[in-house]
């Protein structure tokens, strides 16, 4: 026999056993009733009510003789009563009551039954005054009863019971019926209550996915196990979700999610409130309440707000998962529980990439995967979007790895920056290292800059917790020198080294002369920053860079404040921040500790002007002839950013005349820049410098 037909029979036999009771109670006040009937006290109304005879042959399944059975024992016999008990503080008669609300949803026959009692089979429902009529012992227990019956008592308090329909007159003439999941639980149906349906599920059982989670879910389930609400903080939706489902088999419960943008909006948020957390306590389970992500949100939506407080009363148990402000701020004053929950490093990255590539076949090598877990510092859900919007992708045409691996790579960087997006400018990595002229030791540094990025996933966890915690995980560099010398330049080449986006942040936008506005936008940045995968470039940072000073006034004070804040948060900061500045001089010492490297752009010298010059052209073999790079780099100090302004004049001014590049395009385009800088020259100067010793 299949499972569920004898799971059906075991119940049906339970059932039978308990509407025995509401049989034995039915059958003396049938016979009472009857008596009158037959005595003629139908009158005129004879034919609209149940006969005598129909009564009885109703009640042939039951013995009318059978001597009634007490409430303790019919308590017994209902099916799961002994957990609505434990949970709600139901007694006895609370039982017999969703006893009586019971039978008519089992068998029309009780009805039709209720129906005769009451004198209208319009009234199939039981009412209040049957109720107390059938299982009250006497007018005394009958007054005492009626509170069980009241408002804040069990039955009603917690929706075990609701009105039919709405009273005619009395409150006793009120006719109820079993609340549609209390019915469900009794009949042994395990669906999840319909009203829930849209926005809470039971989360099906997932295999563990290995990604070094195990002390976090821990962690939860205890908290779990000592009662309340744990907030499960943290960047990464798919881990607080894989975390929840773990504490929650930890603790030996299912789990429900909740889906919070889901929740209607035309219901009663208190109602949605209990019956979700009233659900959970019918099946012993943990609540996954998900989509608190709006930071933004400083006041919880009267949704949460009517959860917490049903969660508080019931004593629920429940997983919050989010990072709303209300959350963050006031999560301790709130009475929660705190979990951290961090982006996974890169060995739980590599299980999450290999476990998802393998599940939409994409077939990358070992060294490519653990690749993309060092370099992209991806949550799980950018992974597993990432893994299905490659698979969707069409291939290049290139051989099958190669091609897999750039479509996940293409879909994996399009995960990231959506949100600092809109806070700064992304600049494509266009340069080349060939096209930075700057000092070897220079050059070694920004070097070794890629090398820290790429490889501290690898040499931090080496460390002992203690020593990394006073450390940072990031990497901060300041790239110091005069403006054109090739700071924005190397800072694409990093970008396009590491294969990461860089976003230009200009430092004079962000601050504000409005107290505590500064570090909002600071605070903005960094937070979207973290889920960018991104390069942070501070560009003409002295404004912010500044050494602290004496404090005089509340200028003085706010200044070193926003200098302070910007500290912190580049100590918390995980990414890699890159900082501009023309001063070196001026930069606050406590910047240089934080700073993983300060790498020196100086103005270049006359070999590295020539150089420049030579680059300076697209096209090399169209660059002027008639030029002595020599003496033009030997005689005019400009930086690398000036030097590509002149080019580009030119290159302008020679397209005007759709011809190449000629002495006098370079000389009317140097004149210009030099006018740009302050330091006119005569055309004719500039011409003999450039045409002596010409080849």
């Amino acid at each position: 026999m299949n499972a569920e037909p004898q799971k059906s029979e075991l119940r049906w036999a339970e059932l039978e056993k308990a509407l025995a009771h509401v049989e034995s109670w039915l059958a003396p006040e049938v016979e009472r009733v009857a008596r009158g009937y037959e005595g003629g006290q139908a009158g005129a109304f004879h034919g609209l009510v149940m006969g005598p005879d129909e009564a009885r042959r109703a009640l042939a399944e039951a013995d009318p003789s059978r001597a009634p059975v007490d409430r303790a024992a019919a308590a017994n016999d209902l099916p799961d009563f002994a957990r609505i008990a434990q949970l709600f503080g139901a007694d006895a008669f609370d039982a017999c009551v969703l006893l009586l609300a019971l039978a008519p949803e089992i068998s029309s026959r009780f009805g039709r039954l209720y129906g005769f009692l009451q004198d209208d089979l319009a009234r199939t429902r039981p009412t209040f005054d049957l109720a107390l009529g059938l299982l009250a012992r006497g007018p005394a227990e009958r007054l005492a009863l009626r509170r069980r019956l009241a408002p804040d008592a069990p039955l009603l308090a917690e929706r075990l019971i609701q009105p039919w329909r709405e009273p005619a007159g009395h409150w006793l003439s009120t006719q109820f019926t079993l609340d549609p999941q209390i019915l469900r639980l009794l009949t042994g149906d395990g669906g999840i209550d319909e009203r829930l349906a849209g926005f809470a599920r039971l989360a099906p059982w997932t295999p563990r996915a290995g990604t070094g989670e195990d002390a976090n879910a821990a962690a939860a389930s205890a908290a779990l196990v000592r009662g309340g609400i744990v907030w499960l903080d943290g960047p990464d939706p798919s881990a607080k979700r894989r975390i929840a489902a773990e504490a929650a088999r930890l603790a030996g419960m299912p789990l429900i999610e909740i889906d919070e943008t889901a929740v209607p909006g035309d219901r009663p948020a208190a109602q949605t409130a209990a019956l979700l957390v009233r659900e959970a306590a019918l099946r012993d389970a943990a609540l996954f309440l998900d989509g608190l992500e709006d930071e933004d949100s400083r006041e919880p939506c009267p949704f949460c707000a009517a959860f917490l407080a049903e969660a508080a009363r019931q004593g629920g148990a429940a997983f919050l998962a989010g990072n709303q402000a209300w959350l963050r701020d006031g999560w301790a004053a709130r009475g929660l529980a705190r979990v951290a929950v961090p982006r996974p490093d890169a060995a739980a990255r590599q299980a999450i990439w290999s476990a998802t590539l393998a599940a939409h076949d994409l077939d990358l090598t070992a060294d490519q995967t653990r690749g993309l877990a060092r370099r992209y510092r991806l949550t799980g859900r950018q992974i597993e979007t990432a893994a299905a919007v490659a698979a969707a992708m069409a291939p290049d045409g290139r051989t099958e790895t190669t091609s897999a691996y750039r479509r996940v790579v293409s879909a994996t960087r399009a995960q990231t920056g959506q949100r600092i997006g809109a806070l700064a400018a992304r600049r494509p990595p266009r340069a080349r290292w060939e096209d930075l002229v700057l000092p070897e030791d220079s050059l070694r540094q920004l070097r070794e800059l890629c090398r820290r990025v790429e490889l501290r996933e690898r040499v931090l966890p080496r460390w002992s917790e203690r020593h990394r915690a006073g450390s940072a995980r990031g990497v901060h560099a300041l790239f110091a020198g005069s403006s054109g010398t090739g700071k924005t330049m190397a800072a694409e080449i990093i970008a396009g080294e590491l294969g990461l986006d860089l976003f230009r942040i200009s430092v004079p936008n962000t601050v504000s002369k409005y107290i505590g506005e500064t570090e909002k936008n600071l605070d903005r940045i960094f937070d979207a920053a973290e889920d960018s995968n991104a390069i942070l470039f501070f560009d003409e940072a002295d404004a912010i860079l500044g050494k602290r000073s004496e404090v005089r006034d509340s200028h003085d004070r706010y200044a070193n404040l926003e200098i302070s804040y910007l500290l912190q948060r580049m100590e918390e900061f995980d990414g890699v921040s890159i900082l501009a500045s023309n001063l070196r001089a001026n930069i606050d010492d406590a910047f240089t500790r934080r700073l993983a490297f300060v790498i020196h752009f100086p103005f270049p010298d006359a070999a590295h002007r020539r150089r420049i010059w030579e680059g300076a052209w697209p096209d090399p073999e169209r660059r002027p002839r008639d030029v002595d790079l020599d003496r033009l780099a030997s005689l005019f100090k400009l930086s690398g950013g000036s030097i590509s302004n002149v080019a580009v004049a030119a290159s302008f001014l020679a397209a005007e005349r759709e011809q190449d590049v000629a002495t006098g395009d370079v000389v009317t385009a140097l004149r210009r820049e030099f006018q740009k800088l302050g330091k006119p020259a005569a055309e004719q100067e500039l011409r003999d410098s450039l045409t002596a010793g010409a080849a």
